[in-house]
């Protein structure tokens, strides 16, 4: 499974409590799991039941993890959400990096197959939606963080 280690204080994703939870000696390990809760959340499977699925393209993939993720109960275990609009990604964007602390969000091609070593996504922050929009219509160029036509 992809996915990250997540803190959340106050309603707010916390790096710095994840970083001490990270760093925290054996002896405190106990007393910090119960005052700081972490939570996975998956954002991909790599491989199900013996099944290697990288060279599924992602749609296959996200289903697969959400079937699997049908069987979680309540808790450490999360299901990224994930969404093909424009506009409800514009909203996300614009309400969650201050209502959660979100720093921005995750852009992966439908038809994107898992390479190791190789990058596949683009992550937007600051620079805005336009990025996003841009590339659901053309190549996202990672190195120079221009566009370019398809």
């Amino acid at each position: 499974m992809n996915g990250e280690v997540v803190i959340l204080l106050d309603g707010k994703l916390s790096f710095d409590a994840l970083q001490r939870r990270l760093v925290t000696a054996p002896s405190n390990a106990r007393k910090l799991v119960a005052e700081v809760p972490a939570s996975y959340v998956a954002f991909d499977v790599l491989a199900a039941a013996g099944v290697d699925l990288r060279t599924q393209r992602w749609t296959v993939r996200r289903g697969r993890l959400e079937k699997l993720a049908s069987n979680w109960a309540a808790g450490p275990l999360q299901l990224s959400p994930v969404t093909d609009s424009l506009d409800e990604a514009q909203e996300r964007f614009d309400v969650l990096p201050d209502a959660m602390g979100i720093e921005g969000l995750v852009v992966k091609g439908a038809a994107t197959r898992y390479i190791g070593g190789r990058r596949g996504w683009v992550k937007v922050n600051s620079v805005g939606v336009a990025v996003f929009y841009e590339f659901t219509r053309r190549t996202y160029d990672q190195d120079s963080s221009r566009s370019r036509g398809a």
